[in-house]
């Protein structure tokens, strides 16, 4: 028999997986377009496309559902990386299409072969209820074939066989019991039947753990020793949340970790998904890493962790800022970088010893050795994930957090990096240097522009706009196979905030841009509103610059205290916090009592601010701000 405890687990990650197969579902029934009030020739001529993207989207959902729900039951995982999802998806999207086809062929059979195909009355969902067990068994087959051939080569016990056949029966036995509901009780035999369809997958996991059941070797999932559990919770605030769990972005401070660590250890991760109970571990190392906005999720994992029996390590930038507080809730803290004391970490907790405060700056050996793991044993997808040329940053702005990172500046060998683009390059048409500042050493830059050039491939990353004082390097980095900059404007010329820092550049905005778009180069912007000295006023103007600026893509938030920053500092000591939920700082809420800011529109409804903006001052938002007038305007012809 199945082991029921792992069924029950996968039965919920099941649940949690198919609601938006649901949510399609129920959309497609009630005609969502009806809801908008278009005029029916608008409703007919959009409804075949609506079929076609609903459809589209329950068969990659399904796809994904099969490969998550094998590799739950092989290998005990409750989480899904990005690369995983991808591959679950190109594994089993074509096998689903096919198989949700096999009904429509079968109930063709039976048409064509019958000696009068008008009398045929057989429902559709009765040929669907019959080809279901063949469709999961055809399934199992195939999804072992790929995660897990060993266990497609062994005999099946008896036990095993009647378990399979007994399920099979059940099946058929409670579809049996939809013809005995009354046909005015038409709402209850719709709901039969989606439940049906459900068992479905039900049944594929019960047939894939009794296979399971069969190798007792894989049925010892919750092993405690040498595994270390690495997290990062999702981002706090509606729309970083939101991307964050969409994304599963892998933190490079997880492949660090994996690099450094002795090789009998295995890992765990849970990269920035919706948490859930089944996730807590007792007896592991859990290394937690964390920013501010996702800080108190990461405490509330953290405490549990430890409650459930297992040592935890926190860092990241906000336990860099706030030590003492993270140790509230966890065994021991990184102060800054892990390169330098991760093998300290792995010394204490294997000797009992694991305890408050570990920093030390990173050595060159240590970085070193993450770049071997990168080249020798990591796939291209986690070498493009982590490609790195320099870290740290030549300018050290007021506002911004990361010199207390304790970061300093490093650049990585240029044959080191030059090796990992190739390989980057294996996974990604476009490669992304993950870089603050690519152009913090203009001697280093230049001399990487020229050995990425014979790559022959494509690449984006981070600069500062001072890039563009050097026309000869811009023609260099375009040839290199540069499309595309992130550039962090913050400001308009004529701003009060002109002449500080890098903000030196703001009468040259305009004739700097215009270089790197004379040379081919897409740029994304960054700005920043809310800045001390600005007034209602100053946003139309820091508006009207973005729209003459004419970039690609623009990105605008308010000006936010980064813990430990300069400007935190300020109002830390100034005391004008208006309130301190970490959840807050994502940019798009007023943290402090502003002394000018305070028209309601721009302190609480910051989100339609940027989307307006966004929508304006970029070509990506007016092409999107077109097509949804189009459509607008379609349903008023």
């Amino acid at each position: 028999m199945p082991n029921v405890s792992n069924l029950l687990k996968a039965t919920k990650t099941l649940n949690t997986l198919l609601w938006p197969v649901v949510a399609l579902s129920f959309l497609e029934s009630t005609n969502l377009l009806l809801a908008f009030r278009l005029p029916a020739s608008t409703v007919a001529s959009l409804a075949w496309m609506e079929f076609i993207v609903n459809n589209a989207l329950k068969l990659f959902i399904t796809a994904f559902a099969y490969g998550f729900l094998a590799d739950i039951a092989l290998k005990n995982e409750l989480f899904q990386t990005k690369a995983a999802l991808f591959n679950n998806i190109r594994s089993f999207l074509i096998l689903t299409f096919v198989l949700s086809g096999l009904p429509y062929l079968a109930h063709f059979i039976v048409f064509i072969s019958s000696s009068n195909p008008m009398q045929i009355n057989i429902p559709f969902h009765t040929i669907q209820m019959v080809c279901q067990p063949v469709i999961a068994i055809l399934l199992l087959r195939v999804v072992l074939a790929k995660k897990a051939p060993d266990l497609l080569a062994k005999d099946l016990s008896l036990s095993a066989l009647l378990t399979i056949i007994a399920a099979i029966i059940v099946f058929y036995l409670a579809y049996g019991l939809y013809f005995c509901i009354p046909d005015e009780l038409n709402a209850v035999k719709s709901l039969t039947i989606f439940t049906l369809k459900y068992a479905g997958f039900w049944m594929f996991l019960a047939f894939l753990h009794t296979m399971i059941n069969e190798s007792p070797s894989r049925n010892n999932p919750d092993q405690t020793e040498n595994e270390i559990i690495l997290i990062s919770p999702p981002l706090g605030g509606i729309v970083q949340g939101i991307v964050s769990i969409a994304t599963h972005s892998t933190p490079f401070v997880f492949t660090i970790i994996k690099a450094l660590t002795p090789v009998q250890y295995s890992f765990r991760e849970y990269t920035r998904i919706a948490w859930r109970k089944d996730f807590f571990r007792s007896g592991r190392l859990v290394a937690i890493t964390s920013m501010s906005t996702n800080i108190i999720l990461a405490y509330k994992v953290a405490k549990e962790f430890r409650k459930q029996g297992s040592k935890v390590v926190m860092g990241g930038p906000h336990v860099t800022a706030f030590p003492d507080e993270a140790l509230e809730f966890c065994d021991a803290v990184v102060i800054g970088p892990v390169e330098s004391i991760w093998k300290d970490i792995i010394r204490d907790y294997e000797q009992g010893t694991l305890h408050g405060k570990y920093a030390a700056p990173p050595l060159e050996k240590d970085f070193a050795t993450t770049n071997e793991f990168l080249l020798k044993k990591a796939s291209p997808y986690l070498a493009h994930r982590c490609l790195e040329t320099t870290r740290g940053c030549k300018f050290n702005c007021y506002f911004c957090g990361g010199g207390h990172l304790k970061i300093g500046y490093h650049q990585h060998p240029i044959e080191t990096t030059i090796a990992l683009a190739r390989k980057a390059a294996q996974h990604a048409r476009t490669v992304v240097f993950i870089d603050d500042n690519i152009y913090s050493n203009p001697a280093y830059t230049k001399e990487l522009f020229e050995r990425l050039r014979p790559l022959n491939i494509r690449w984006r990353s981070s600069a500062s706009l001072d890039i563009a004082k050097d026309p000869e390097l811009i023609k260099l980095c375009k040839a290199s196979g540069c499309v595309g900059l992130t550039i962090g404007y913050e400001t308009f010329p004529g701003s009060k905030e002109s002449g500080k820092g890098k903000f030196a550049m703001a009468e040259d905005y305009i004739k700097l841009t215009n270089v790197l778009k004379k040379a081919g180069i897409p740029v994304i912007g960054n700005f920043i509103y809310g800045f001390e000295s600005d007034d209602f006023f100053s946003f139309w103007k820091l508006w009207a610059f973005m729209i003459r600026l004419s970039l690609n893509s623009t990105r605008i938030s308010l000006f936010t205290p980064i813990p430990n920053s300069r400007f935190y500092q300020d109002i830390e000591n100034s005391d004008r916090f208006i309130n301190l939920n970490w959840n807050r700082l994502d940019g798009m809420s007023l943290m402090f009592k502003h002394p000018k800011l305070n028209n309601p529109l721009f302190r609480d409804g910051f989100m339609l601010i940027t989307v307006f903006s966004v929508a304006t001052t970029s070509w990506f938002g007016r092409i999107l701000l077109v097509f949804t007038i189009f459509y607008i305007t379609m349903g008023w012809a």
